[in-house]
């Protein structure tokens, strides 16, 4: 899609009377990409991506709450989870436990420490055994070092999550089982934003 923009927006400047048909064409794109990802072949990774801003969402509101400071101002190294942790708010609560072991689990990924990463995830999933999220991350961890049987053991946990109710997120995480049965664990890029880049 940016290679398509870039190239209206190059045809626009070379014939002036094209600078309408870049705006038409852009939406046209944009419809495409909006059907592929709610009614197409990514609706399921489209709803697992959902899941997930819903968890982050719930872990900026408790870390503001807790420390003060928005997330969206600071960004905690990985090094302030402990504290966050440690907190007696969040140790009185379940709930809060599992979201801030997600965010640290996060925030360990960002800084490329795999072991930390994955012991966050472990204290999740001892929270919420089948939770989808938790499980999830806690597979694509597992890929990232290597290790193809617990990944799929986390993949299978994830399907067993009860609010799970929709097929296509059900045929996207069968596809990654799949996917690591067949051809072994994807070594992730370290960048995060380009993991998921291999489904």
């Amino acid at each position: 899609m940016a290679a398509a923009l870039g190239l209206i927006a190059g045809l626009a400047m070379a014939f002036p009377p094209l600078i309408f048909l870049g705006p038409v064409l852009s939406f046209l794109l944009y419809q495409f990409s909006a059907y592929r990802h709610f009614c197409g072949r990514e609706k399921g990774h489209f709803e697992y991506y959902y899941r997930e801003f819903l968890i982050n969402q719930a872990a900026k509101s408790l870390i503001h709450k807790i420390i003060g400071i928005p997330e969206i101002l600071w960004v905690y190294p990985s090094k302030y989870y402990p504290k966050i942790l440690g907190s007696p708010e969040v140790q009185a609560d379940s709930n809060f436990m599992f979201i801030i072991n997600l965010k640290a689990a996060q925030a360990a990924l960002n800084e490329y420490d795999c072991r930390k990463e994955i012991e966050y995830l472990k204290k999740a999933v001892s929270l919420r055994s089948s939770d989808l999220v938790a499980n999830f991350r806690l597979a694509n961890a597992m890929e990232g070092v290597g290790n193809a049987t617990m990944a799929i053991s986390a993949y299978h946990e994830a399907l067993l999550d009860p609010l799970l109710n929709s097929g296509e997120l059900r045929e996207f995480i069968y596809a990654q089982i799949k996917r690591v049965e067949s051809r072994g664990p994807t070594k992730k890029p370290p960048i995060p934003g380009l993991r998921h880049m291999s489904y």
